[in-house]
């Protein structure tokens, strides 16, 4: 008879073992969630982004290091996110096309040309900081028949999400 006892009393012991589990589960969730809330953290990554978008649009531009400038028409000097086939919401691009002695042959761009002005505005502000790239390589630039050497000096911002 004292072993059927036992036997009962340790059946008990694992139904009440079972929900003790259950409530430290459902407290030590309730300690992370509450914490996570103080502890939140941003990933930045609008930098990356800008260096991203800066070879897309130069990879575009001039494929194998060859700016026809023939191709890109005038329509597109304002827009030139939208002829290399990418979203222009959140970003400003500024593309000047030099020459060897470094007067200006073309300039595209598009987007809202203050982003330069709030990325000084806003040095070190966290999250209202926008990424910038500049960049600056050499193509060569055909045109008509002409071909030159040349250079590409582009300036990537991308504006906060808010």
């Amino acid at each position: 008879m004292k072993d059927k006892i036992n036997k009962r009393a340790a059946m008990g012991e694992g139904v009440f073992m079972i929900y003790r589990l259950v409530l430290v589960s459902v407290i030590a969730f309730a300690i992370f969630g509450i914490s996570s809330i103080f502890y939140a953290y941003e990933i930045e990554i609008r930098d990356s982004e800008a260096v991203i978008l800066t070879r897309q649009v130069s990879e575009c531009l001039a494929p194998e290091g060859v700016l026809n400038l023939d191709v890109i028409s005038e329509e597109f000097e304002n827009s030139i996110l939208s002829y290399c086939g990418l979203s222009k919401e959140r970003f400003y691009v500024n593309v000047k096309v030099l020459n060897g002695a470094g007067e200006i042959v073309a300039e595209f761009s598009q987007g809202d040309s203050g982003a330069s002005w709030v990325k000084k505005l806003t040095q070190g502000a966290g999250k209202y900081d926008p990424g910038q790239m500049t960049f600056e390589h050499s193509v060569l630039i055909a045109q008509g028949i002409s071909e030159i050497k040349g250079r590409v000096k582009m300036e990537v911002v991308v504006s906060h999400e808010f």
